[in-house]
């Protein structure tokens, strides 16, 4: 446990944390058990200092199961349906009925639980009402996804590689309009930014409801925007994820390896296109690449004794 523990704020963007998560946090220092004592922090504004009478309190607060909403319920499952434990639709329900939620006595209709996984090719039936996990399945449990996001990544880039993949908005598009990874916020003063993918992003291609904030972030973190201070957070949790998203790639038949490669340099160092060529020189830096690009350079090839004056 911690001596000490800080929390630097209590909003998310322009939403505040609850209490009850803020408590949470409070208790990662050392508990009293060991007769120590220790200290946490709370920094505040001035418009959240009414949050101190609420840490105060000694209310408790109710535990609530969200099990029995779909797509949860799918993600805690599919790990037991690929190691086999779970392979028909009884294992699904003693599973259920073991939960804080059925306790709670909250519904879930397991034939909806079967339709949402095979929709998604997470599982395949075989006889007598068993069940597999199919490939979907397998890469979603492995590398901690919801199927349901692993599906549309792939489906998206299926229709992208055809036509589009050079095409940054497209790509954007394919990685931000996925089935529960999806960010929420506001733009700030670069809000422009969300127009100029909607300007990049090709006239047959419409982003879903809550994903265009998403898309747009892609497509500045693929070098060809500014997602501003207001969106650093989300900027940092998108390239958390970015790892396992290209994993995902890796599965879709028609990319290629050379472009996944590209596309994770691009998203890693936030790169566009044009200066790409330049990082074949292992040195090279964002600000030289951009500097040989404004005096006629094309790529690395012959300018390693090319003096830039901001260097």
């Amino acid at each position: 446990m911690s001596d000490h523990v800080i929390i630097v704020g209590v909003r998310r963007g322009k939403e505040r944390v609850g209490t009850a998560e803020l408590k949470q946090e409070l208790g990662r220092q050392g508990r009293q058990q060991n007769g120590l004592q220790y200290r946490s922090d709370i920094i505040l504004n001035d418009d959240d200092f009414e949050i101190e009478k609420e840490l105060a309190s000694k209310g408790s607060y109710d535990a609530v199961s969200v099990l029995n909403d779909l797509q949860t319920f799918c993600f805690h499952v599919l790990p037991l349906i690929v190691s086999g434990e779970i392979c028909d639709r009884q294992g699904l329900q003693d599973f259920y009925d073991k939960s804080l939620a059925s306790f709670q006595e909250k519904k879930l209709d397991i034939e909806k639980v079967l339709l949402f996984l095979e929709e998604r090719k997470a599982i395949f039936f075989r006889s007598e009402g068993r069940f597999s996990a199919d490939e979907n399945g397998i890469i979603a449990s492995n590398l901690y996804l919801h199927c349901g996001d692993v599906k549309r990544l792939r489906d998206n880039f299926e229709r992208v590689s055809s036509l589009d993949l050079s095409s940054d908005g497209a790509i954007a598009w394919a990685l931000g309009n996925l089935e529960t990874l999806r960010i929420q916020g506001d733009f700030g003063n670069r809000r422009e930014e969300i127009s100029r993918f909607m300007e990049d992003l090709p006239p047959d291609y419409e982003c879903e409801e809550g994903c265009l904030t998403t898309s747009a972030l892609w497509w500045c973190m693929m070098g060809n925007g500014v997602a501003g201070k207001q969106m650093a957070n989300n900027v940092r949790h998108l390239k958390k994820q970015w790892s396992r998203l290209s994993s995902v790639l890796s599965f879709c038949h028609s990319l290629k390896p050379e472009f996944i490669s590209i596309l994770d340099l691009r998203i890693s160092r936030n790169l566009n296109k044009e200066i790409v060529p330049f990082f074949s020189d292992l040195k090279m830096t964002k600000s030289r690449a951009m500097g040989l690009l404004a005096l006629g350079y094309s790529n690395a090839e012959g300018t390693e004794n090319v003096e830039l004056e901001n260097e």
